[in-house]
Formats: C-alpha cells, sequence, structure tokens
C-alpha cells in the first residue's frame, strides 16, 4: 500500500501534464483569493489615500497624525487589559438571562 502512494506521488510530481494541472489549480485558487480581497484591499488603500490627502489638505503633519493615532491606540489596549473580567463575565451573564426571559414570554 505504501509503495502505491509513493509512485503516485512520483508519478503527479514528475510527470509533466500533472504538473500543469497543478500550476493551473495553484493559479486558480490564487485568483479566487485576490478577487475576494480585492474589494477590501481596494477599499483600505482608498481609505489611505483619502486620509493622506486630508493631512495634505488640513496642512497637519502626518508623523503627528500617526504618532496620536499609535499613542491613542496604546491607551485604548491599556484600558481594555485593566478590565475587569469578572464584571465583563456578570454583564454577559445578566445579558443571556434577560435574553432567555423574553425568548420565553414570546414562546408563551
Amino acid at each position: 500500500m505504501a509503495e502505491f502512494f509513493e509512485n503516485l506521488i512520483n508519478n503527479v510530481l514528475t510527470d509533466p501534464t500533472f504538473v500543469v494541472v497543478g500550476l493551473v489549480l495553484v493559479v486558480l485558487i490564487t485568483l479566487a483569493i485576490f478577487k475576494k480581497l480585492f474589494k477590501v484591499v481596494f477599499l483600505l488603500i482608498v481609505a489611505l489615500v483619502g486620509y493622506a490627502g486630508y493631512l495634505i489638505y488640513s496642512g497637519a503633519d502626518p508623523a503627528e497624525a500617526v504618532e496620536g493615532a499609535l499613542k491613542k491606540s496604546k491607551e485604548v489596549l491599556e484600558d481594555v487589559k485593566d478590565t475587569d473580567l469578572k464584571e465583563l463575565k456578570e454583564g454577559a451573564e445578566k445579558v443571556i438571562d434577560d435574553t432567555k426571559k423574553k425568548v420565553e414570554k414570546k414562546i408563551k
């Protein structure tokens, strides 16, 4: 059985027909992924260009804007780190209980 798989792998990797079919599949998969991500990447690029245009138009220093954004994101991360997980759990449990009660009322 192991010989069969070894021969199969060797034939697939050495036969030019299988190599061409494999390359076509790789290209098609890559194009499919690129097509799905193209819109997202395009929107991000447009947003960045628009933001850069805004910074230039307003006369703001782009380096300062980036530093300000980084500083604010660090503050937000610190706030998230300081959040008490017990409070979050209690809040989530309360929401779940309220939802269960509402569902039960709708069912009755």
